[in-house]
């Protein structure tokens, strides 16, 4: 405290002798003060710190000082205001007074508001804007061990409040003071975009995340991709979560909406469902590994999708489709999508790549004996949102086939060309770009539940197939599976089959009865000579057998075709098989040309 200038306190003690203004003020004092003012203006500005002392040094030299008598302080339990000092209060006045004397100014939070006082942690002062509108500003500073993990934080942090509400001020400081003490403070910068997690919908961020959704090598996905990502929001997702913020989203709300979606007993609507659930745990964890700012935030922290939802093991029922059947389901089709049995069943093609072929992409010999066929396109059926009724309608989109392996240019034999010939005459414009298969009132693309409909009348022509229930996907399985019982080669049956992956082209190979009767005649040319002890089962006999159809396989290859096919469909399947097996290539490549014309 300070010395009073008033002369009814210098009077509370008579013996003290009162010195004149002007006399000698001791050096202790003159140097209590100057320490004073500067550490109790350390935080604040410059201008505050040199009006201080200005006021108080003068202060000090003009007014009346105390009173040097022993006898003032020989009781120190006497009352400091008895002694003429001043209160904090009463000194703020006669700064006031000698700051107008002197023409200086104090600042503008020193106005006897009990904001003015110095505060534990930050500081808050009223302000006047150039409009002359008032408001209160909260400032503190960052806690030291945040600067080790921002190294870009300011020096202090500032926020602007009305000036009716003081007490907002003061709970947001200690707000901020109350995460320093736990260690959780965070930059605002960063609140603001946590922040976005409570006002972004599900809708919105799935949405977005459709649009920016890429492959794994970092192309854009396909449009038919996206519009199925939709139609599995449109349809599943966004009924359950469409509305809530992606923040509010937790393990619970994903089992409701997991719970929504039934499964028949016999499994439909499985494979939808699991669908729907990776696309929603893609979502969620785009959400907590994107990073939305320099300093690593991401939207969410965890990805609240913690359930296990496994793929259906629905087995593919493979069936496998001799060449006769093959040959009859070609001549039961539909003359315009005949073809479309020996380029799934024989070739491998998937039905979309079929549906994409254009003439320029059939190279055919002048004598039709082989071409070559490319594979660079494929058709594929989406279901677009009208948005004016907002109904989905299916359609036919021609792009990029399904990866880049995808892309082939397998060679075609000679019996296929000979097919494929007959159909580019009949059905195909000369244009180089027409589609080989369109349909029979839009002369567009055809719709792959054309073709469908057209294999289930078909197929009724092979009863065991229609029995089965046969697919024609089955084709292209039926297809690779001899492709493999052709040649032991994996690298060459995936070139064929169109396989980036070893495990993708195992799946579609299947046990196929050629692969069986050479197992079985592995067998028996082991035991050749060794096995004579079982009844009927004679060395020779098995020897003559082999030779047998050697010696018929050699006279065939020296016949004429028409003589050759006579004498193999008078033989039995296994004979027949046999026989074939023994020929050249050329010749077995000749005959089954001629017979499957």
């Amino acid at each position: 405290m300070f010395p009073h200038p008033r002369p009814d306190v210098r009077a509370l003690d008579a013996s003290a002798s009162i010195p004149p203004p002007g006399e000698a003020i001791p050096c202790a004092f003159i140097l209590f003060t100057f320490f004073y003012t500067f550490s109790v203006g350390e935080k604040s500005n410059k201008r505050w710190n040199s009006n201080v002392f200005i006021a108080f040094f003068s202060y000090t030299f003009t007014l009346v000082p105390l009173s040097r008598g022993k006898s003032t302080f020989q009781n120190p339990s006497q009352p400091l205001e008895s002694l003429g000092f001043l209160t904090l209060s009463e000194l703020v006045e006669e700064q006031k007074s000698v700051c107008s004397h002197f023409n200086c100014h104090g600042p503008a939070a020193w106005d006897g508001d009990p904001m003015s006082k110095r505060r534990r942690f930050g500081s808050i002062a009223k302000r006047t804007a150039k409009n002359g509108r008032k408001y209160v500003q909260a400032r503190y500073q960052p806690p030291i061990w945040a600067y080790s993990k921002w190294p870009d934080l300011p020096k202090h942090y500032t926020k602007n409040f009305d000036a009716e509400y003081t007490a907002m001020a003061e709970a947001w400081l200690a707000e901020q003071e109350r995460l320093i003490k736990l260690g959780s403070w965070e930059p605002p910068r960063i609140e603001e975009v946590k922040g976005q997690s409570s006002t972004i919908t599900f809708r919105e961020y799935a949405l977005d995340f459709v649009q920016r959704r890429k492959k794994p090598n970092g192309q854009r996905i396909a449009p038919t991709t996206r519009e199925k990502y939709l139609q599995y929001l449109d349809d599943y997702l966004l009924p359950v979560l469409g509305d809530n913020p992606m923040g509010s989203i937790g393990p619970r709300d994903v089992e409701r909406w997991a719970d929504s979606m039934r499964v028949g007993k016999a499994g439909e609507g499985a494979s939808v469902k699991h669908k729907a659930y990776v696309l929603l745990r893609e979502i969620f964890r785009d959400a907590c590994e994107r990073e939305l700012d320099s300093d690593g935030t991401t939207l969410i922290k965890s990805n609240p999708v913690h359930i296990r939802m496994y793929k259906p093991t629905t087995r593919f029922q493979y069936v496998d489709i001799s060449m006769e059947e093959l040959n009859t389901l070609y001549h039961a089709m539909p003359q315009r999508f005949a073809v479309v049995v020996y380029l799934s069943g024989v070739m491998g093609l998937r039905p979309g790549e079929v549906y994409g072929l254009q003439r320029r992409d059939v190279r055919l010999k002048d004598d039709l004996s082989g071409g070559v066929l490319d594979i660079v396109r494929a058709a594929k059926e989406y279901s677009p949102k009208d948005p004016e009724t907002g109904k989905r309608h299916k359609k036919v989109l021609v792009n990029e086939t399904k990866s880049i392996g995808s892309v082939r240019h397998p060679p075609i034999p000679g019996f296929i060309c000979k097919a494929l010939d007959l159909h580019l005459r009949t059905f195909v414009p000369d244009n180089p770009t027409a589609f080989l298969f369109t349909g029979p009132r839009t002369c567009e693309v055809v719709n792959a539940q054309t073709v469908r409909n057209a294999w289930y009348r078909a197929r009724k022509s092979v009863p065991r197939l229609e029995e089965k229930k046969v697919s024609l996907y089955n084709l292209r399985h039926r297809a690779i599976s001899h492709m493999k019982a052709y040649t032991n080669s994996d690298k060459t049956v995936m070139e064929f089959a169109g396989h980036e992956r070893l495990d993708t082209d195992r799946h579609y190979q299947h046990a196929v009865e050629t692969e069986r009767r050479r197992i079985i005649s592995g067998m028996e040319n082991d035991a050749r000579g060794t096995i004579t002890s079982v009844p009927g089962n004679d060395a020779s006999t098995l020897h003559d057998a082999g030779s047998a159809s050697s010696e018929i396989a050699r006279l065939l290859e020296k016949t004429d075709v028409a003589t050759r096919i006579t004498f193999l469909k008078a033989m039995n399947a296994s004979e027949r098989e046999e026989v074939m097996r023994q020929l050249s290539s050329e010749t077995k490549e000749e005959t089954l040309s001629r017979m499957l014309a």
